[in-house]
């Protein structure tokens, strides 16, 4: 009796197995293959970014260094990285579908005869099509091949001029020395931070800290100089890029600390967008 429950179980276990196996296997059906990219092109190949919609300004983002870009049209200006990197990524997109070479005879039907943009990557143009309702996936063409990818990398260059623009008020690598507020002023002096009118309660840390905020202040947005009167001056003074270079300044305007801290750039015609909280954090050590 005992040999033959024993039996039993091992047809089971057998059965079982060979179920597992063949589940796995699935003869006949094939595995979907591997998705490719729309183009094998390396970001570090690329230098030159040109963005054309329609009824919109054409943008124009151009390499300077590694990863250092800038904004050379509708106006110049410094790049903000993310919208850099999201630039992008677009020729990193997956070919959800690539469709039949023949497809490039037919722009039309895809809305690619007249499309919605244009991305010029160097020589390489990537136009945007219609978004097929049934997957919302977008038809695309680069080097006459029509593929269809993800419709939300249109997205990424299809927003306005200003999104492109760096948000950060100072430039990264330069690193204040020197601060003249309103009612302040800052500086190093023998590696410490000071400031004027001293405030014996306030610490070197403390102080350093609000330098840190005026260097890594970044705005909500950024727009051209709107030719609001100047409430005020800030004056910034950095240490040199170099060794053996000078000290360089920077001159800021104030427009505006409430309802919004508004500040103005004019080298570069730009001002700056923060919430109101960070004024108290750039003007006292109230916070």
């Amino acid at each position: 009796m005992m040999n033959k429950r024993w039996l039993v179980n091992v047809i089971l276990f057998v059965a079982i197995a060979l179920l597992a196996i063949l589940l796995l296997v699935q003869p006949g059906i094939e595995k979907p293959a591997k998705k490719e990219r729309i183009s094998t092109i390396r970001d570090d190949e690329i230098s030159r970014i040109t963005i054309e919609r329609n009824k919109a300004p054409t943008i124009v983002l151009e390499r300077k260094g590694a990863d250092n870009w800038v904004v050379a049209k509708p106006r110049s200006g410094r790049a903000n990285p993310f919208m850099a990197s999201g630039a992008l990524r677009v020729m990193r997109a997956q070919s959800e579908q690539r469709l039949p070479e023949d497809a490039s005879n037919n722009l039309d039907r895809y809305g690619l005869a007249s499309p919605r943009g244009r991305v010029r990557f160097d020589d390489h143009i990537l136009a945007f099509g219609d978004t097929n309702p049934v997957n919302n996936q977008q038809y695309v063409l680069l080097d006459m091949q029509v593929h269809m990818i993800d419709h939300r990398y249109f997205q990424a260059v299809s927003r306005n001029y200003t999104d492109f623009l760096s948000r950060q008020l100072i430039d990264p690598g330069r690193k204040p020395v020197r601060l003249a507020l309103p009612n302040l002023s800052l500086r190093i002096v023998d590696g410490s931070w000071q400031v004027s009118p001293a405030q014996p309660t306030l610490t070197a840390d403390r102080i350093k800290q609000l330098a840190d905020d005026w260097q890594h202040a970044q705005a909500l947005y950024v727009k051209p100089y709107e030719k609001s009167s100047i409430q005020n001056w800030v004056t910034l003074w950095f240490a040199p890029l170099e060794e053996g270079g000078k000290e360089s300044t920077l001159r800021i305007g104030i427009l505006s600390q409430a309802p919004d801290l508004v500040l103005y750039r004019p080298d570069e015609g730009l001002q700056y967008h923060f919430p109101q909280d960070l004024s108290s954090r750039l003007f006292t050590f109230d916070k």
